[in-house]
């Protein structure tokens, strides 16, 4: 069935930028503000992390949310993230407003129900649709409003879109429940990869020692420099390498690092790297290099082990320093300014405990540890599979 058309720009009662206000108690009243952040997947927004601000009588009087509201994402986190999610308001009940990265858009009820209008748009935003509309810089990608509310809406009669809503609703709660339930199996089988692992790594009763004592030479941080595409420009990694353990030419980039002082920087298949600075979740992430020699180099942010084969294999060493107990004391070891990223130096790593078993042990473990590891890879293609196939299935029926 064809629906007429109008522009958004129509059935909106009201369109206006949001506001940041000022600190709580700095203004006439205190509210909540709305930001990016609280706009989930699936266009639901999480109300109970919104922030507290102060704003005038007449800010609130004409920018307070009401149940119904849309609001539009205008603004992105950096210029590959796609903005244009639209967020519907169900409840009022709170003194909230918008944050001045979103715009405040109020359907006039008279001619289409929010609900409706929501999920269109929703669409909209999930097929692509808004592509066009948006524009990037250097660090961020806008939408403009004054574009967007002249996006055609298909207008069915006002009973016929609650009609569209309440079977739409009926199978988007399905399909929300499913992705609730894969969610929860992510977590139960990333729960699940850990705890193997650490009563693999650290189950036993056996000695420890000092990561120091089972290297073959000294620690070496990498080296960074500007981005070069000249023929001699040298392939280094990005941290990213090390947060996925993919050794790909996807997590590197070429730089001017000169020959001569990349000589000592080349990776061998077996070199252990650990990330010294990076979110505080993040510090302290290590992985394996097993990328062909000589392929690449460091960064400064990343640390080179290697391993004294006949002491401790580097498959283990690395297991190691990955499990849950070794990952937690480095982070705990990170220091850093507020605001900053925290960092750990060589002495920390150099002091962190492993477990120190016979080299035999040490190999069975490890064939052990791939085996759970091919399960889990597994487990979590089967779960994303199952999560692309539910995206489809919404796209499907929007």
């Amino acid at each position: 069935m064809t629906y007429p058309r109008q522009p958004l720009r129509n059935l909106l009662e009201l369109s206006i930028g949001g506001i940041w206000g000022k600190p709580p108690g700095e203004s006439e009243v205190d509210v909540r503000v709305v930001r990016v952040t609280e706009l989930k997947q699936g266009g639901r927004l999480d109300l109970s992390t919104a922030a507290a601000r102060s704003v005038t009588k007449r800010e609130l009087e004409v920018r307070r949310l009401r149940p119904g509201d849309l609001l539009l994402e205008k603004s992105g986190g950096g210029p590959k993230t796609p903005v244009g999610r639209v967020g519907l308001v169900r409840d009022g009940s709170e003194l909230r407003v918008c944050a001045n990265f979103m715009q405040l858009m109020r359907p006039d009820p008279r001619l289409v129900d929010p609900r409706y209008l929501h999920l269109y748009l929703h669409h909209l935003h999930s097929i692509g649709g808004t592509a066009p509309l948006q524009t990037a810089t250097t660090n961020i990608r806008n939408i403009k409003a004054s574009e967007y509310v002249q996006l055609d809406v298909p207008m069915p009669t006002l009973a016929e879109q609650r009609r569209i809503v309440e079977i739409l609703e009926d199978h988007l709660s399905r399909l929300d429940a499913a992705d609730r339930d894969l969610s929860d199996c992510h977590r139960r089988q990333d729960a699940w990869t850990k705890g193997t692992l650490q009563h693999l790594i650290w189950g036993a009763s056996q000695p420890v020692t000092e990561v120091s004592r089972v290297l073959r030479e000294p620690m070496r941080n990498g080296r960074s420099d500007r981005a070069s595409n000249e023929p001699n420009a040298v392939r280094t990694l990005t941290l990213t390498a090390v947060t996925k353990r993919d050794f790909s030419d996807t997590n590197t980039k070429l730089t001017s690092t000169s020959r001569e002082i990349a000589r000592g920087l080349w990776l061998q298949r077996g070199d252990i790297l650990v990330q010294r600075s990076n979110t505080p979740e993040l510090v302290g992430t290590s992985a394996r290099y097993d990328g062909p020699d000589d392929w690449a180099i460091f960064p400064d942010l990343l640390i080179r082990l290697r391993s004294d084969e006949s002491v401790m294999d580097s498959r283990f060493l690395a297991a190691a320093l990955r499990s849950e107990r070794a990952h937690r004391s480095l982070r705990a070891k990170a220091k850093g300014l507020a605001g900053s990223m925290p960092k750990i130096d060589q002495g920390a790593l150099g002091a962190t405990l492993v477990p120190l078993p016979p080299l035999i042990d040490q190999q069975t473990v490890c064939m052990q540890i791939d085996e759970v590891m091919a399960a889990s890879t597994r487990l979590r293609d089967a779960i994303v599979a199952a999560q692309r196939r539910g995206g489809a299935l919404r796209r499907g029926v929007l």
